[in-house]
């Protein structure tokens, strides 16, 4: 009452109670419509038919409304208790049940509860918490005589309406205006002008087209480019870029230039020496020299001495280049001639 309905957390507020409302509306509506089903095909069977059925089926389909009618009167009551009186759909099902005339009893009984609190005194805005929570009831039983005053005028014009009316008139002018706040099916009850919805948000879930662009800018465009231009442009992936073709792979070779040696690579400029030895090896192979990377030098490999035969081979060789005879070498001879 003093922040106003327009204060964002009395809208929170109320929009998180009617989630509420409607979460449990559904869970009576999936109880309550097959019940509501059940009796409608009894009720048919009984007065719905040409002919009234047999006195044996009449007592057997009587006994089956009975039992409907009790497991119905027992859902409604509970549901009642926890909805209150801000479900229409409720009332609509409890009208489809019971009946106008037990419709109209059953809501001016209740009705009548709320007038009662009504009858009390007022005690006053200055009345402490004891008095606060006697306005808080009466502001509740105001409201819901409200709601209860809309379904039997729908039902009926009866007097009880019109007394009612004329007995509460301040207290029900002051508790109507907050009656849709609970009530999802009242027009009222609306999303204040969707103020928490972006911008443009409906027009793109319901799948609306833009309209043509007004003003020069289309001055120029035909009747082609107009359409084009007045619906919304599809989506088109980017176009991958062209993929170059991919070379074979480098060729790694290892060759021995003669005429250079490590001594030359540490005595001079070793990029320069570089330079020369890579224009040497495309001019000598025969290539462009854009070919050519990367050159590295290397140490050669290792010469290996060449192994001799054995000594048993030797000796062998020996008596047979002297013809089997033992020739021992003497001081001043030469392979075993002596010195002249």
């Amino acid at each position: 009452e003093e922040l106003g309905d327009d204060n964002p957390v009395v809208f929170d507020f109320n929009a998180a109670v009617l989630r509420i409302v409607k979460k449990a509306e559904e869970s009576m509506r999936k109880e309550l419509e097959p019940i509501n089903k059940k009796v409608a095909g009894t009720r048919h069977q009984l007065f719905d038919g040409y002919t009234p059925p047999p006195k044996l089926v009449s007592d057997g389909l009587n006994a089956d409304l009975q039992e409907q009618m009790a497991l119905a009167l027992d859902t409604i009551q509970r549901w009642q208790q926890e909805l209150g009186c801000e479900c229409q759909l409720l009332f609509t099902l409890m009208r489809s049940i019971l009946g106008d005339k037990a419709m109209v009893e059953r809501c001016e009984t209740e009705a009548s509860s709320a007038a009662e609190v009504l009858r009390r005194h007022d005690p006053g805005p200055f009345a402490g918490s004891h008095g606060a929570t006697e306005r808080e009831e009466r502001f509740a039983a105001s409201v819901r005589l409200c709601q209860l005053q809309d379904v039997l005028g729908d039902l009926t014009a009866s007097s009880y309406v019109q007394a009612m009316s004329a007995e509460f008139a301040s207290e029900l002018a002051y508790a109507r205006p907050q009656v849709p706040l609970q009530r999802p099916d009242t027009p009222d009850a609306g999303d204040d002008g969707g103020w928490h919805v972006p911008p443009s948000f409906e027009k793109l879930a319901e799948g609306a087209v833009v309209g043509p662009i007004a003003g020069p800018q289309t001055d120029f465009l035909d009747g082609a480019d107009m359409a084009e231009v007045g619906t919304m442009p599809e989506f088109k992936a980017p176009t991958p870029p062209p993929m170059e073709p991919q070379g074979d792979p480098p060729v790694t070779v290892c060759m021995r230039l003669h005429g250079v040696d490590l001594a030359d690579t540490r005595s001079k400029s070793e990029i320069l020496l570089m330079e020369k030895c890579a224009s040497i090896i495309a001019e000598e192979c025969g290539i462009p020299r854009e070919w050519i990377s990367q050159v590295t030098f290397a140490e050669p490999p290792p010469k290996v001495a060449p192994v001799g035969p054995p000594a048993a081979d030797l000796e062998g060789s020996e008596e047979a280049e002297t013809g089997g005879e033992s020739v021992t070498p003497v001081p001043g001879s030469y392979d075993g001639v002596p010195a002249t």
